[in-house]
């Protein structure tokens, strides 16, 4: 196959990859809006983590696909990785009950550390398809499709970063995030007591 060829399907991967990543951020989002999840500090660290892993994907996506942009991902992977085992080993002890509701009977940081582990292997494996580093200019692998993916993933994970930003502000202000998390520190709208 040839390698604009390659390098075309590659970036159409990465893409799909960045939206995979941020779809699981959406759900996340979904399950501290409408149940209440508020994350811990390790949740929080997470999600950054898993957005550091797609800005890696989508970095192939915009320019041209490079080991080092695959590094950033696996390097983040690693990162994120750690910060999920280390809480899978806070709540190992028989009878926690662990942090936050299950998902299908696990937890979501023990996802977490499943996903990262199935990145890391990916990328090991896309790492070695030697045809996609070939000196091929950007604008040759833009067509129509690609290029509304693209758009597509790099919205998607922009308004996730701005909105786990924010979400974080409301849940901690400017102080340290508390470990267990029951209300939103940061007020929108006020509450008045009712007089009756």
């Amino acid at each position: 196959m040839e390698p604009i060829k390659v390098a075309k399907i590659i970036k159409i991967l990465n893409a799909i990859d960045a939206l995979g990543l941020g779809f699981l951020l959406i759900i996340a989002f979904a399950m501290q809006i409408i149940l209440h999840e508020l994350p811990c500090p390790l949740c929080i660290l997470q999600r950054i983590g898993i957005l550091a892993i797609a800005f890696g994907f989508l970095l192939n996506v915009q320019f041209n696909i490079r080991p080092g942009h695959y590094t950033l991902s696996l390097l983040a992977a690693l990162l994120t990785a750690s910060m999920s085992i280390r809480q899978i080993f806070l709540h190992v002890i028989p009878g926690d009950p662990g942090y936050g509701l299950p998902v299908f009977g696990v937890h979501l940081y023990t996802w977490v550390f499943l996903l990262c582990v199935g990145i890391i292997i990916y990328i090991a494996v896309i790492l070695s398809i030697f045809p996609q580093y070939s000196l091929v200019q950007t604008n040759k692998l833009k067509s129509r499709s690609l290029q509304t993916l693209t758009h597509l993933a790099f919205t998607v994970v922009f308004l996730l970063t701005i909105f786990n930003g924010v979400s974080t502000y409301l849940e901690c202000g400017f102080k340290p995030c508390p470990e267990n998390p029951s209300k939103y520190e940061i007020q929108l709208v006020e509450t008045h007591p009712s007089h009756t």
